[in-house]
């Protein structure tokens, strides 16, 4: 939807991390430009600056600062938060409170609508293979439980007539990926990796432009409000998959596969247990509701999209001082 005048007015955090970037990107894409950017002190905002975003310094966790944000604004989009989970006093300020300083802040001015961006986290912990939007919260860790009480406080507001809609990614992946990329590729780059019973198993992942796609379409769209929706590519590739795409960009041998019981052996050893460690999710998140309600399909192919993301590290790599690979 390209906007020529009478452009609608748009506020984000965590423009500066990894998937509001992404927002950042898809918006201006679709023709949007009036975009406000909350950062934080010495932040970088190079790229936003590029972008023509106005920005303001404000801290989600300091309720008094986001109510010195001046102006109206059609939607607000909630992408900052923090994914540690050997920090839960950092994820209880930031995702918890955070999330109820902003809604609270976007509740008592007239938006349009709220767009959140909580996880698949908050009920993984699910005995069902395929899990979907309407299953109980159940996390399996610190910072599932704190996207837990922050969708808590979203949806307390939803219930005051807040027109607000949560979308959950799963694991996400990309162009600049702090999290899932650097330590598939560092794996990769073990000179004892291997595959044991999980390299056949299937790990849904998503394209950090397919959730960007799924936020804003989420904004233009009225048939999204008061919803929740799992977003994951429409693809679902297997271990073995994932680690030949990236050996094939790194020009590496893929990781070999060894029997289950040699793996629980190798995994006594000090020295090669890292080599053995790597999630055994074997979890599909369905994308059905979305694709019902919206008829939102993923635009960006795994295969392609995991491609492009290991060559912007392997281009991080060789450059000094630009990648996380570089990193001691």
């Amino acid at each position: 939807m390209a906007m020529t005048s009478d452009q609608p007015r748009i506020f984000i955090t965590g423009a500066t991390g990894f998937i509001g970037a992404a927002v950042i990107n898809e918006l201006a894409e679709r023709g949007y430009h009036d975009i406000t950017a909350l950062v934080r002190e010495h932040a970088d905002t190079r790229f936003l600056k590029s972008k023509g975003a106005c920005l303001v310094i404000a801290d989600i966790t300091d309720p008094s600062s986001l109510d010195r944000v001046l102006g109206s604004f059609d939607y607000v989009f909630h992408c900052a938060g923090l994914i540690d989970n050997d920090d839960t006093a950092g994820l209880e300020q930031i995702n918890v409170c955070g999330t109820e300083n902003v809604a609270r802040w976007a509740f008592n001015r007239s938006i349009r609508k709220f767009l959140y961006t909580s996880s698949v986290a908050v009920n993984e912990g699910n005995d069902s293979e395929i899990l979907t939007e309407g299953l109980a919260y159940h996390a399996l860790c610190p910072y599932g439980i704190s996207k837990i009480e922050a969708e808590k406080n979203v949806v307390k507001y939803m219930r005051q007539g807040f027109p607000a809609v949560i979308v959950r990614p799963c694991m996400v992946y990309g162009q600049g990926d702090p999290y899932c990329m650097p330590f598939l590729i560092r794996y990769i780059h073990q000179p004892w990796a291997c595959m044991p019973f999980w390299g056949r198993r299937r790990w849904h992942l998503v394209s950090v432009r397919n959730v960007a796609a799924c936020l804003v379409s989420c904004m233009e769209d009225n048939r999204a409000l008061g919803q929740i929706f799992n977003i994951a590519d429409s693809d679902i590739l297997t271990v073995r998959e994932i680690m030949r795409i990236l050996c094939e960009v790194f020009l590496l041998q893929s990781p070999f596969s060894v029997p289950g019981w040699f793996a629980d052996l190798v995994k006594r050893i000090p020295v090669l247990k890292d080599t053995m460690q790597l999630p055994a999710n074997n979890h599909t998140y369905s994308i059905e509701r979305i694709k019902d309600f919206l008829g939102f399909v993923p635009p960006y192919r795994s295969q392609g999209e995991l491609k492009l993301a290991a060559e912007y590290f392997l281009e991080a790599q060789l450059t000094p001082k630009k990648g996380i690979l570089n990193e001691k």
